[in-house]
């Protein structure tokens, strides 16, 4: 390969095709320098361009080495294995390097052309890629299996032995793109020679501080799809990976070491020992992983020795020994206090303005006295773009997963990032956004209270006047909002959480749906609060975002989960505070004033529809 500075000399007089044909001609006799990738080739180009617009003939080789193999937007979008460099933006819009448009029949004609002009593997390799994945995409007429499959298939394997490229996960790429055509395309020769070059490279770049590496041989042979290799193969791969493991287990044992790639050969060899119901074997192996991680927590702090021990309960449950999980949750239930005094308080500063609450105040308190309800209710329930919004809308907070616990430090949710989990996100921020929003709501209801527009009879008046509520429960709200009123919210959320429960479950009794469940024994239990929530009859009458806001408030580990928290005695003072008591107030005021029939317009539309037919 050419230095810049020699380039320079020789494109000094030469048009940009010809000097193109140099560099590509130089490359293909004496490869000089190891590639990051292809593109490395591309640059090559780039440095002799002195001007514009490009010959076709030029923009069709920097088009083939500007594509990147293995590539997740091309397989997505364009359904081909190369693809362009695409930049993501978060309204779901990208930019392409190279536009699919761009890649013509012309184009992959001059493609094809330079497969029969050359000898170096990993032209060969690319050329015949990319003809192979473009040409009938883009004309009529498929590939030649011998003339352009056999070649791509050769060439990524020969590109592996007698090219030269920096990293080994690519050429792991190229050898398992390599094997999965050859079985794909029933090429044994090749197949055989594809496995045995893996194996061969696995244990030339292998080794105990690169331990990475020595898992190709299991994943691209051993677990390929359809690669079906014989069975001394595979022992000689799992005898190479467990010798490999204890060497790494050896040495956690002698010094503090990363154990990850412990981790990553034990869940392999676990998974080829069950397909072998060698139980006893998972059983050493797992032994192994428990000592390491078991010296790696005894200076480590709390938070990550519980992650690792939940890692290691996963792999007992896993596996089916059910005892040994048992035990390692009882060290993590012991750990669990130590967490919480390790965590750090996080503090978020926001100001609001006096005049901001008295408008909202004024908002809230206009009009007679059904309609101030309604508001105080219903109107500082947060929208769902302010609430996705919540954490800034950084994009790091956004794509990771949140753990949550409770005050003992037992994990009881988590949330996946928001591209896998947008519920799991919503409720999450909800339940922080709500908390945000008790600043207005404590001040609307203060201000009401002070005007006597929310009082003890008035609510009463409300609890009176719903079918949601039978008339031997009256007295035991009015204690409920007693306590309310005299700030005792221990008693107030005890007493009134079970009765917003039963107003829900008369949500769907009223509507003639079911409240019941039936157990294994034959018997009934009332339905739990939850499955209430998500039943398609209750979303219809009180609205899709309404369910899910009652959900964050009264059952959803990932939002403030209230019911669950007070009826399983799991509750503290962090439970109890004016925050919590303000909203579920304003939920009682919500179901009150709720008319609790679905909304006739959709039934309305279908009687239209079947008097008036199209």
């Amino acid at each position: 390969m050419p230095s810049p500075d020699n380039f320079h000399r020789k494109s000094y007089k030469m048009n940009v095709s010809d000097c193109c044909q140099v560099v590509l001609a130089d490359f293909n006799t004496d490869q000089k320098s190891p590639l990051e990738d292809e593109r490395d080739i591309a640059t090559l180009i780039r440095q002799c361009i002195n001007q514009s617009p490009l010959p076709a003939d030029v923009l069709a080789e920097l088009y083939a080495f500007s594509l990147m193999e293995d590539s997740r937007h091309g397989q997505t979008h364009w359904g081909t294995y190369f693809g362009p460099q695409a930049a993501q933006y978060e309204n779901g819009a990208f930019s392409e390097e190279i536009p699919l448009e761009k890649i013509t029949s012309e184009v992959v004609t001059h493609w094809e052309k330079r497969i029969g002009e050359c000898t170096n593997p990993i032209l060969l390799a690319r050329y015949a890629g990319l003809v192979w994945e473009f040409k009938s995409k883009v004309g009529t007429t498929r590939p030649d299996f011998k003339k352009v499959g056999i070649v791509y298939m050769k060439n990524l394997l020969r590109s592996t032995q007698e090219g030269s490229f920096i990293r080994p996960t690519l050429v792991f790429r190229k050898l398992g793109r390599g094997l999965s055509l050859c079985v794909q395309y029933n090429q044994p020769a090749l197949k055989k020679e594809a496995i045995q070059q893996i194996i061969n490279y696995e244990q030339k770049v292998g080794s105990i501080s690169k331990p990475g590496y020595w898992r190709f041989s299991y994943d691209l042979i051993a677990k390929g799809f359809g690669v079906n290799a014989d069975e001394e193969t595979l022992m000689l791969i799992i005898t190479r990976m467990k010798q490999r493991l204890d060497e790494l287990v050896a040495k956690a044992k002698k010094e503090k070491i990363d154990i990850n790639h412990i981790w990553e050969y034990t869940e392999r060899l676990s998974e080829h020992y069950r397909s072998k119901d060698k139980y006893d074997e998972i059983k050493l192996i797992l032994t192994d992983l428990s000592t390491a991680v078991n010296d790696l927590i005894e200076n480590c702090s709390a938070v990550k020795a519980i992650h690792l021990l939940e890692k290691l309960r996963e792999s007992y449950k896993e596996n089916k020994f059910d005892q040994e999980a048992e035990s390692i949750l009882i060290k993590i239930q012991e750990l669990g206090p130590k967490m919480i005094e390790e965590m750090k308080t996080s503090r978020v500063e926001l100001k609001i303005s006096n005049q901001e609450i008295e408008k909202i105040v004024a908002l809230c308190l206009t009009g007679d006295t059904r309609s101030i309800l309604n508001q105080i209710s219903i109107g500082l329930i947060p929208r769902k773009d302010a609430v996705l919004n919540f954490s800034g809308g950084a994009a790091l907070f956004n794509s990771i997963t949140k753990t949550i616990h409770d005050v003992t430090g037992r994990t009881v949710s988590k949330v996946g990032p928001i591209s896998e989990d947008e519920t799991g996100n919503f409720v999450y921020q909800l339940a922080q956004t709500l908390t945000i929003y008790s600043i207005y709501l404590r001040n609307v209801l203060a201000a009401a209270t002070n005007r006597s527009l929310v009082t003890i009879d008035e609510i009463m008046t409300l609890v009176k006047n719903t079918p949601l509520v039978k008339t031997d429960k009256y007295n035991i709200i009015k204690k409920a909002i007693d306590a309310y009123f005299q700030n005792d919210y221990i008693i107030f959320l005890h007493l009134i959480v079970p009765q917003i429960e039963a107003m829900c479950l008369r949500i769907i009794e009223v509507n003639k749906g079911n409240i019941w469940r039936e157990t294994k024994g034959g018997t009934f239990h009332v339905r739990v609060f939850d499955d209430i929530l998500r039943d398609d009859l209750f979303i219809n009458v009180v609205g899709e975002g309404n369910a899910v806001y009652l959900r964050a408030i009264f059952t959803e580990q990932r939002g403030w989960n209230v019911r669950n928290i007070i009826s399983h005695g799991l509750s503290s003072e962090e439970t109890f505070t004016s925050a919590k008591a303000d909203r579920i107030l304003a939920v009682l005021l919500q179901l009150c004033l709720l008319n609790p029939e679905p909304p006739v317009v959709a039934s309305q539309t279908q009687e239209s529809t079947r008097n008036n037919p199209q």
